[in-house]
């Protein structure tokens, strides 16, 4: 009987070490099928324990941005400031904090608050509602629950960015539609919020 547990443990480790790799690198290679659209590449540093740290990259493996917390990580709270590559801020997502919901961020585009990014309710992943300066609203964000896959629609459901992610890892591609009139910038932190959210949660 002993031996069939040794067996069956030893079995067990075989197949973690082997399955959790391929489901790793099958889940990092899904690339967006949105036509007409522009990838960013986001470095999530995973070894920066102090501070949230992201750098984007455009299509053409180019240095585009660096997202990073404002201060030190404190609690849950984590504001996010964009800056370019010339060190000048040019977008900010601001961090409140909702116990039952997900987190809420305004996001500002150079000083100008352009997007209200609002955590809903939802059971398995994660979801946003968006309204723009006027509080109107112009669309949602959705994520599944292994924070590998996420979606921004407008109100008439159309697609108009992904977010792609794999498996146990915190590396993500955004791809934005080229025909969507909301700022590239502003795309980009309402991901990077989602990204620094999720980070929190399940760290």
């Amino acid at each position: 009987m002993e031996k069939i547990k040794d067996f069956l443990k030893d079995a067990f480790v075989v197949v973690f070490m082997v399955v959790v790799p391929i489901i790793v690198i099958v889940t990092s290679n899904v690339k967006s099928n949105l036509e007409n659209s522009t990838v960013y590449d986001c470095d999530y540093h995973a070894l920066d324990f102090l501070r949230t740290t992201i750098e984007v990259k455009d299509s053409e493996g180019n240095d585009y941005a660096t997202i990073q917390s404002e201060h030190v990580k404190v609690l849950v709270v984590d504001p996010l400031v964009m800056r370019n590559t010339q060190n000048e801020v040019i977008g900010e997502a601001g961090d409140k904090y909702d116990f039952i919901e997900q987190d809420s961020h305004a996001i500002s585009i150079k000083d100008e608050f352009y997007i209200q990014m609002s955590g809903n309710l939802k059971v398995f992943g994660d979801l946003y509602y968006l309204y723009d300066a006027n509080g109107e609203k112009i669309g949602e964000a959705d994520f599944n629950n292994w924070g590998t896959n996420g979606v921004i629609k407008d109100t008439t459901g159309k697609t108009i960015a992904e977010y792609n992610s794999g498996w146990l890892r915190k590396d993500y591609t955004v791809t934005i539609s080229n025909d969507t009139d909301i700022d590239t910038d502003a795309i980009l932190l309402v991901f990077a919020s989602y990204a620094s959210d999720y980070a929190y949660d399940n760290d």
